[in-house]
């Protein structure tokens, strides 16, 4: 994991040359997310909003451009600095934290997004992220999105599971998979102390 760590905060030091060939260094926001944003606005959903794993943090901020109160966190400092930098440019208002999303209390953020984050988890840290997950308020939306494990646009870091995997480890974990969730916070509580009651 420190290993993982590394390489992508190196990524986030670079100039950015690959974001042709490596659709996640764009700043543009994936398609599917800006027509799930539609569907939310559409649906009258509103409150706070969390990218776990934001790296550059360009789907925070198309939220933020939306009139959501974003948030974004990632364990990767320079993908960080990259995503505040951004959004200063853009002269968008979102906030953006370096940590470690596994086993925090996440409960005050209506929408929860995780893009590609669950797939390069490693099994042993699945229960702490199912706790995270476990902590949001009933009619909250989580929205999953996975790469393919045929992927390989990381040398050495494709996917640890499929798509069919996470929605199949998110359902046993008692996470309902309509993009909603129940507080069952209780599940694991004994399994793992948030250090805080809230993040971020």
């Amino acid at each position: 994991q420190r290993g993982e760590r590394r390489w992508y905060n190196d990524l986030w030091q670079e100039d950015h040359s690959k974001a042709a060939q490596w659709s996640f260094l764009s700043n543009t926001p994936n398609p599917y997310i800006t027509t799930k944003i539609r569907e939310l606005k559409r649906s009258g959903v509103q409150g706070p909003f969390l990218d776990l794993g934001c790296g550059n943090g360009r789907h925070a901020l198309a939220f933020a451009k939306e009139g959501f109160a974003a948030t974004g966190v990632d364990y990767a400092s320079n993908s960080i600095l990259h995503a505040r930098r951004i959004a200063k440019q853009q002269n968008v208002k979102a906030k953006f934290y370096v940590g470690d999303v596994l086993g925090k209390n996440i409960s005050r953020y209506r929408i929860v997004l995780d893009f590609a984050l669950f797939t390069h988890l490693r099994k042993y840290e699945w229960q702490d992220y199912f706790f995270t997950l476990q902590t949001l308020s009933a009619g909250s939306r989580y929205i999953l999105v996975c790469f393919s494990t045929r992927s390989t646009f990381i040398p050495g870091f494709s996917p640890r599971g499929s798509p069919q995997t996470a929605i199949t480890a998110v359902q046993s974990s008692s996470i309902h998979s309509s993009h909603q969730a129940s507080t069952r916070a209780s599940k694991h509580s004994s399994l793992w102390t948030p250090t805080r009651s809230t993040c971020w």
